[in-house]
């Protein structure tokens, strides 16, 4: 089924939206109505998903538990996954390439209990690490979550547990004297060279404000308000211009602090 978005002549408004699609050689219309076009690229992605999962309805009607797991990944929860992060895309699509590579030609009615344990011991033998192995089945998890919503798993989904963390890499943290030694180096390089005060700048913020490095990354001078607070925030928020989105979903705004405030005002 082909589907696109198209704006009608009658309709004076530029943000006025419309679904045009083909029903049996027809030529339909869902309206939107206002909106932005991001927005109602949204809109054209879920109307799409919503036709192609009617049609795989259909097709396995007669024996839900028989659905091939690529077919539910494919068609089931990558219009899913594409309203998330592209860091949370990449990891989940990461995890689920090893399960199909271990699960080749796999039907959702045959993902047991006991086969997800064979694959946990599976992978542990391959030598990948109890939190990779975790981040696979949270992968595998949110799949049939999706698929069962969809009435793809009637009898409801098995039950997957998480591995114990046993081989964990312990974090380091620098001590306030090794943080300052950092900031007094790189402030000192960055004054001698252009070059080094961006790299600079985006060490000072995860320093100053402990915002998250996608964050830092995609901070650009207009999300700046000096007018908030004693020596200004920095707003959190998401840039559809490169599909970037926040992590937890919410805009926020993060207090500088005046070592912050004035490096920023001097960059």
């Amino acid at each position: 089924m082909m589907a696109s978005l198209i704006r009608p002549k009658r309709k004076q408004h530029p943000n006025y939206w419309v679904i045009q699609y083909s029903d049996g050689g027809r030529r339909r219309y869902q309206t939107l109505g206002r909106m932005s076009r991001e927005e109602a690229d949204e809109q054209l992605r879920l109307f799409e998903a919503r036709e192609q999962l009617g049609l795989l309805q259909e097709k396995t009607a007669h024996d839900v538990g028989g659905l091939p797991l690529d077919l539910a990944l494919t068609d089931i929860y990558l219009p899913l996954l594409d309203r998330k992060a592209a860091s949370t895309q990449k990891t989940e699509l990461w995890g689920l390439g090893h399960i199909r590579r271990l699960w080749p030609r796999l039907t959702l009615g045959q993902i047991t209990p006991p086969l997800i344990e064979d694959y946990k011991t599976r992978r542990i033998e391959e030598g990948a690490r109890t939190r990779t192995v975790n981040i696979e089945l949270t992968a595998l998890r949110n799949v049939l979550n999706a698929a069962e919503m969809h009435g793809f798993l009637p009898d409801g989904m098995p039950k997957i547990r998480s591995l114990r963390i046993t081989d964990a890499r312990p974090s380091v943290f620098l001590t306030l004297p090794q943080a300052q030694r950092l900031q007094e180096t790189l402030l000192h390089l960055a004054r001698r060279g252009g070059r080094y005060y961006p790299g600079t700048m985006a060490v000072l913020l995860g320093l100053h404000s402990g915002m998250r490095k996608g964050e830092i990354l995609t901070r650009e001078v207009e999300d700046i308000d000096w007018s908030i607070g004693k020596h200004g925030a920095i707003r959190i928020a998401g840039k559809a211009s490169i599909q970037w989105s926040v992590k937890t979903g919410h805009e926020r705004m993060v207090p500088m602090t005046e070592h912050l405030a004035r490096e920023m005002h001097r960059f």
